[in-house]
């Protein structure tokens, strides 16, 4: 019982462990006496929590407060606790909860990129060996269509892997952006160039819209938003059968801060379309839409990488689509930083009568020296042919659809040894621009190269 006792004797008494030199403070004999004689206390200035023992011996968690109250013989001093033991717990629980899991997510990143990397390793072994097998002559073709198998599961591997460990380092917070200044028309354009075979073989039209307030360069992660265009367009070419696909790229000014645009790209197809219940299923990891046309197809995690990657820099993407429609996806990215351009007239260009193709045509003049020092060397157009869809094809095809920078340092290494047993010089120089470009992350230039190299692809097909 509390009865007959003073306030500051009970209290030491249910402390838990003694009561610390601010408790002593608090709750002792001598500031309390202070508070009834004065009405000043700390007690009354803030919410305290107080560890105790009850009657029955339990240890409890109690909030108080006190507040002074005027009396005839000074003050009196009222005081209003409750029990927070259970809700202290509940959060000693989350935090160990959140503890376990962030733990968990780490080792389940680092699993995931130590298996891949180790998987990596006897991939391209396999790989390697089906392009070596694929030069010898079967009597039965049932060969050549297994080692085609096999190469088209190896590349539905790799690219399976690449998106996992992307997945992997944006969940565990490694993944960082890389802003640099670039022109978004010769982006837009390098995707489209990559797409068209493909769009061009299914009979879809393939057209590009740009418009809008941009007198300069943008400054964006170019290699990140180049991938969340590659899914987006990719998929929008793969589920569509018939009509066409559309990049639609709106630049508009800010008002309110100078040099900087809020952007908007549209990537809109006329394909079967997905259902409502279904457009928020589809930026889950793995989910993946089927079709009659499309089943099974790819990872299940590009568009899931790709709205990350929009969130990452501060942007978001949307679907807007009906069952037999079409779709339309859309990145909004606002407050985008630009670089006016410097070069004389062309500073007062919009967006979209901006021309950056000498680079491009360097390159085609590069490639068509290439097949003319190969028709040389081989004697005749149809040898040159014979040897490049033997020779570059077969390796270009490879990494045609994924275009990472350790595929290109590869691909321009195969292509440099080859120079050098054919003494081809032009390839020569066409594999160490490669390699220094690659080197360099330079995504702009290496997509040009790779838009030369389909110029020649398409004359020889």
């Amino acid at each position: 019982t509390v009865l007959g006792q003073k306030i500051w004797s009970f209290i030491s008494t249910i402390l838990l462990a003694g009561p610390s030199s601010a408790e002593k403070s608090l709750f002792g004999e001598e500031n309390i006496k202070h508070a009834l004689k004065t009405g000043d206390s700390p007690w009354f200035r803030k919410i305290n929590e107080t560890e105790i023992r009850d009657a029955c011996g339990k240890e409890k968690t109690i909030q108080s407060v006190a507040f002074p109250v005027k009396s005839a013989n000074g003050f009196l001093m009222g005081v209003i606790a409750r029990d927070i033991t259970e809700t202290k717990e509940t959060e000693r629980m989350l935090k160990i909860a959140k503890e376990n899991a962030e733990e968990a997510s780490q080792i389940k990143s680092q699993f995931l990129a130590n298996i891949s990397h180790e998987i990596r390793t006897p991939l391209n072994a396999i790989m390697g060996f089906t392009e070596i097998l694929k030069e010898f002559s079967f009597e039965d073709s049932r060969f050549e269509t297994h080692l085609a198998g096999i190469e088209k599961s190896g590349k539905a591997l790799m690219a399976l892997i690449n998106d996992i460990l992307d997945l992997s380092r944006i969940e565990a917070g490694k993944m960082s952006l890389n802003p640099t200044s670039f022109n978004i028309k010769s982006l837009v354009e390098d995707v489209k160039q990559i797409f068209s075979l493909k769009a061009s073989q299914k009979g879809l039209e393939f057209t590009i819209s740009i418009s809008g307030e941009l007198y300069g360069e943008i400054v964006l992660d170019e290699l990140r938003l180049r991938q969340i265009l590659f899914n987006l367009v990719g998929n929008a070419v793969k589920f569509t059968q018939k009509g066409g696909v559309t990049i639609e790229v709106l630049a508009r000014r800010k008002q309110t801060l100078n040099n900087t645009i809020n952007l908007t790209i549209n990537v809109v197809d006329t394909g079967p379309g997905i259902a409502r219940k279904e457009q928020e299923a589809i930026f889950e990891p793995f989910y993946q839409k089927q079709t009659e046309t499309a089943k099974l197809e790819g990872t299940g995690l590009g568009l899931a990488i790709s709205r990350r990657f929009a969130e990452m820099m501060n942007g978001k993407i949307a679907v807007s689509s009906q069952v037999g429609e079409g779709t339309t996806f859309t990145l909004y990215i606002p407050d985008v930083p630009v670089q006016e351009s410097l070069h004389g007239p062309d500073r007062k260009k919009p967006l979209e009568t901006r021309q950056d193709g000498r680079g491009l045509l360097e390159h085609n003049t590069l490639v068509e020296k290439i097949f003319k020092e190969i028709q040389v060397k081989e004697g005749s157009k149809g040898k040159a042919h014979s040897f490049l869809k033997k020779k570059v094809w077969k390796e270009y095809d490879k990494i045609a659809n994924i275009l990472g920078f350790d595929e290109m340092i590869s691909f321009s290494a195969m292509l440099a040894d080859m120079a050098g047993k054919h003494e081809l010089e032009f390839l020569g120089l066409f594999a160490e621009k490669l390699n220094r470009e690659a080197n360099a992350f330079n995504v702009i230039e290496i997509n040009r190269m790779f838009a030369a190299f389909e110029t020649l692809r398409k004359k020889d097909d």
